[in-house]
């Protein structure tokens, strides 16, 4: 059983994590809305549902910073790659022109391809 002070010195440790993700999906929020991409407003509450797992699951197991910040910085790619539009120029697969459809090696590798490949590792 954890006591109250291990417990709020977690908290404070995770606090900074936390900010993080609040600021990048609020940002995530206020793009969807700007952009009229109210289909995008599903994977942001897709992201705090997994947000809550991710919470109650470190309760139990006590994830290392590093897994958190880790995490962290995949959903805040994710939330980049569905919202960040690209330039006319660059080239793409598809008809969005945001940074999921981005080829980074024209017909070999597209951000969509790293960022899942992060996640997974």
């Amino acid at each position: 059983m954890i006591d109250s002070t291990q417990t709020l010195c977690r908290l404070r440790q995770l606090l900074p994590i936390l900010g993080f993700n609040l600021a990048y999906l609020l940002a995530a929020v206020v793009g969807s809305i700007a952009s009229g991409n109210s289909e995008f407003i599903l994977y942001i509450v897709i992201m705090l549902v997994l947000g809550s797992v991710v919470w109650f699951a470190d309760r139990r197991v006590g994830f290392s910073p590093l897994v958190l910040w880790g995490l962290s910085g995949w959903g805040l790619i994710h939330m980049a790659g569905g919202l960040i539009a690209v330039p006319e120029s660059w080239p793409i697969n598809g008809e969005n022109r945001v940074l999921y459809s981005l080829w980074l090696i024209p017909e070999l590798l597209k951000y969509d391809h790293v960022v899942h490949a992060f996640g997974f590792a």
